[in-house]
């Protein structure tokens, strides 16, 4: 039982970092293109400024890294998902989308268990720096 939560810790932190390198990657495509303006494919965006823009997609780009070896993954999974939720509510002013809800949601879903339980045995550095110093 013990290596089936091990494998699901896994399988979370891998989830959860994809969905942040999508929308990294994405984001990161989309950059000099006049769509962008309006935070590309028709959604509105957090931040005008390219520069600023690029800065969240690089930030949430290392933060996907982070949780994809599994390093400092209770306050990495916190810092990625307030930035992605802010990302996407913040702009909105209020009315969020069924589809749109339902991502966040997922990610939502997708950080509890991260926050609960850490990384698991497969992480890169479980003990957080600990092990470092």
């Amino acid at each position: 039982m013990k290596r089936v939560l091990d494998v699901l810790h896994l399988a979370d932190r891998v989830a959860l970092s994809a969905i942040f390198a999508g929308f990294a990657v994405r984001g990161l495509s989309l950059l000099g293109q006049p769509a962008f303006a309006n935070g590309g494919l028709g959604n509105p965006s957090l931040v005008e400024s390219d520069a600023m823009s690029l800065a969240l997609r690089v930030l949430l780009a290392v933060i996907a890294i982070w949780l994809f070896f599994g390093v400092r993954t209770r306050v990495v999974a916190l810092i990625g998902t307030t930035l992605f939720l802010a990302a996407h509510i913040l702009p909105l002013g209020g009315g969020i989308e069924p589809g749109l809800a339902l991502g966040l949601g997922c990610v939502i879903a997708l950080t509890l268990p991260l926050l609960a339980f850490g990384g698991g045995r497969f992480a890169l550095l479980s003990r957080g720096w600990a092990d470092l110093v």
